[in-house]
């Protein structure tokens, strides 16, 4: 028979983020859309490149279709929800632009549907920013936010459209 002190707590488990994008619509919805993020020295992260530099895309929601896993022994199981996340584990100063794009839309699916999105700082946690917007149609891009960082901080925000400057952009990895 041994005992065993247990370990007393000293600190919280440190997250690998600074900051989180959130992008989140109808838990019902079959509709994929996709958030994508283009760093200021033109590193975009989306579906397609899901990891670049301090940037990572942590799931590609397809909507409902991919919120239901069978089990082993046959059983369904879901979690309903429709979120996209991208982190930022470190910065560079400048701006970063975040962009929605629609990749499909089912038949099913009415227009004029609602998206939320959050900017939220990990540590201390704070809510830095917030925007509701609604989507109509496949293939349809949407200029979400544009936000500063300077001395690893986010000073600034901006709802200003804008386009990617794909040109820029450095494959996965660069």
């Amino acid at each position: 028979f041994l005992l065993i002190n247990p370990i007393s707590k000293t600190e919280d488990v440190p997250s690998p983020a600074q900051y989180l994008i959130t992008m989140e619509y109808d838990k019902e919805s079959d509709d994929d859309l996709d958030i994508w993020i283009q760093s200021p020295s033109g590193k975009i992260v989306y579906y397609g490149s899901r990891g670049n530099g301090f940037i990572n895309l942590e799931r590609d929601d397809l909507g409902r279709t991919s919120d239901c896993i069978t089990t082993k022994n046959g059983v369904s199981k879901c979690i309903r929800i429709n979120r996209e996340v991208i982190t930022l584990r470190g910065t560079e100063e400048g701006e970063y632009k975040v962009q929605m794009r629609v990749y499909s839309q089912k038949l099913n699916s009415p227009t004029g549907n609602p998206v939320h999105f959050e900017v939220l700082g990990v540590n201390p946690y704070e809510v830095l920013w917030t925007r509701d917007l609604e989507y109509e149609q496949t293939n349809q891009r949407i200029s979400v936010v544009r936000f500063t960082v300077e001395d690893g901080d986010v000073v600034s925000f901006s709802e200003l459209d804008f386009s990617f400057d794909l040109r820029r952009s450095t494959p996965s990895g660069g």
